[in-house]
């Protein structure tokens, strides 16, 4: 079966990034590439007597004017775009734009696709991807990986992997390596001690003790970064270099990829639900998503 990357459009220049980057992705993994834009009108009358007939006329010319700007980006990057037009299931509104998240999500799942790949602001769907209902079901009900794109994402760039040594960990850094070699760039793996309320209390209280945690600690992390190491040169990652960091674990993978002029984020989910609670370190991803200006991966169960 053909792999695919999914993007979900709507005209505005966060979408338009979005599908660059995705062409990217798909151009260099040799995957193929499906815009889709989600129709998230109801039936009924709206404001002023304005009929359900009048608003799907508007939604198709917009649908059909993001689909059409979409496919030139992608050919621009070298990738030819399939389209498809998906209706919101029973929107709640008129107009419902967070209906776009389980309409783009299922048939992305249905699709069995590979990546699913989303802007960070806009006027439609992407004006909710990191704020509302379309982020919290894409974050938590998206069975396939998700990648939320930045503007001004730099696509050729080195590749971070963030990694806390578990399975879900280990998956990044094998999407990240792979990701990393077929767009010929370097592949820096980091994982970050975040320490608990626990260890500092212990830390001033026996500080003899706590050097012996922190030295632990620091075992830990070239373990981890061993490990991680091994499976990047099997995944066949062209150069790994690697960092390691001591606090809270989104602002210092930020401060780390940013440091090493990373293009990419790259961190695991342990599955399609309740992953915020889960990633890298407690709930990591979501600061991330939030606080990254790079684009960021997130890898599920299975990838």
């Amino acid at each position: 079966m053909a792999v695919d990357v999914w993007v979900g459009v709507d005209g505005s220049q966060p979408a338009t990034e979005a599908v660059r980057v995705a062409a990217t992705v798909a151009r260099a993994l040799g995957w193929g590439l499906t815009v889709a834009a989600v129709d998230v009108t109801a039936g009924g009358y709206g404001p002023y007597g304005i009929t359900t007939e009048h608003l799907d006329r508007q939604m198709q010319a917009v649908l059909a004017e993001a689909l059409a700007q979409a496919r030139t980006v992608a050919e621009a990057e070298g990738t030819a775009a399939a389209t498809r037009v998906l209706k919101a299931d029973a929107p709640a509104g008129l107009w419902d734009r967070a209906a776009a998240g389980p309409a783009l999500c299922a048939a992305a799942g249905a699709a069995q696709a590979a990546l699913l790949v989303v802007g960070s602001g806009g006027h439609g769907l992407a004006a909710t991807v990191l704020l509302g209902s379309v982020s919290d079901y894409l974050a938590n009900r998206c069975p396939i990986d998700l990648l939320v794109v930045r503007p001004g994402s730099r696509p050729r760039a080195p590749v971070l992997a963030g990694t806390d040594g578990s399975p879900a960990g280990m998956r990044a850094v094998r999407r990240a390596a792979v990701l990393a070699r077929a767009l010929g760039q370097p592949l820096v793996i980091a994982t970050i001690s975040e320490p608990s309320r626990t260890e500092e209390v212990l830390r001033r209280a026996q500080p003899d003790l706590g050097r012996t945690v922190d030295d632990l600690l620091r075992r830990d992390r070239a373990a981890i970064l061993e490990a991680a190491q091994a499976a990047a040169a099997e995944a066949g990652a062209p150069v790994v270099s690697v960092r390691e960091a001591v606090g809270p674990a989104a602002p210092a993978l930020v401060e780390l990829a940013q440091n090493a002029e990373c293009g990419w984020l790259v961190v695991g989910s342990h599955g399609h639900s309740g992953w915020t609670s889960h990633v890298l370190l407690g709930s990591v991803s979501d600061r991330l998503l939030h606080l990254s200006p790079l684009p960021v991966w997130i890898v599920r169960e299975g990838a």
